[in-house]
């Protein structure tokens, strides 16, 4: 709200914090400014005859429970929105000198976004909070083999429904003969596509499976790049598993704009 008020009035707020500003919005992208403004409408209804017919309801009988109902469904769909400048894109990667999980977070938008990484399995519940500023990045891991055992859970949460989901076990890439599986997706720019790459760095061919239900294998060593489509809206909700029977997930949601 004190962003809004700078904005609408000029007055400059000394008290908001740098962070503030970094990762809070003036509110602006709430209001279609540019669109053209809608006329007041005409033709209004009989005030009137409308207070008439709620006198009237107060002879009709009480409302009774009907005997049986259902949930409402939720309309299908979802609202228009104002393009936003967030644009993050999320890789991992796996030490198994240290038996870590690795992610990075870069942020080529022109704002800031707030992020927790939150682990959901295989260790006691921890919560980690950053902030990756506009042009910046953001850098953690996870001590999977000292805290889990080598399984991991974990999932990355930024503003707008962004979401970045971990699952395997860092167990997997201390074999050599075993296939080490990656996957990431980029942000095309269109509004529209992600862009996916799928990686194996072990010594043995990982068969990945795609959102779609296809598959795609990838050779000892190898790599595949591909297209992921968001829906109409630029939403997305996307997952990719590998057939290295350690659990291995990586799941993508969030939000595209032009």
């Amino acid at each position: 709200m004190l962003r809004f008020l700078e904005t609408w009035t000029g007055v400059a707020e000394p008290h908001i914090s740098a962070w503030r500003r970094e990762v809070c919005g003036d509110l602006t992208a709430a209001f279609a400014l540019s669109q053209t403004p809608t006329a007041f409408p005409t033709g209004l209804p009989d005030t009137a005859r409308l207070v008439s017919e709620a006198d009237a309801e107060k002879s009709l009988p009480a409302a009774t429970a009907p005997a049986s109902s259902s949930t409402p469904p939720q309309e299908t769909g979802s609202r228009p929105a104002i393009p936003l400048g967030y644009r993050f894109d999320t890789t991992s990667w796996t030490d198994p000198a240290t038996g870590r999980l690795w992610f990075k977070t870069v942020n080529s938008g022109s704002l800031g976004g707030g992020f927790t990484a939150y682990t959901v399995n295989h260790r006691a519940y921890a919560a980690w909070p950053y902030t990756c500023a506009t042009g910046s990045s953001i850098s953690d891991y996870f001590s999977a083999l000292t805290y889990g055992g080598g399984p991991y859970d974990v999932d990355l949460h930024g503003p707008d429904g962004y979401l970045r989901g971990f699952q395997g076990d860092v167990r997997t890439w201390s074999d050599s003969t075993k296939g080490h599986p990656e996957a990431y997706v980029t942000d095309a720019g269109d509004g529209r596509q992600l862009t996916l790459g799928l990686a194996n760095s072990g010594g043995a061919a990982v068969t990945f499976t795609l959102p779609d239900g296809s598959t795609r294998s990838v050779a000892a060593g190898g790599s595949w790049q591909g297209t992921l489509s968001a829906d109409s809206d630029g939403r997305y909700d996307l997952t990719v598993t590998a057939d290295t029977g350690d659990g291995f997930a990586r799941r993508f949601a969030g939000r595209l704009y032009p």
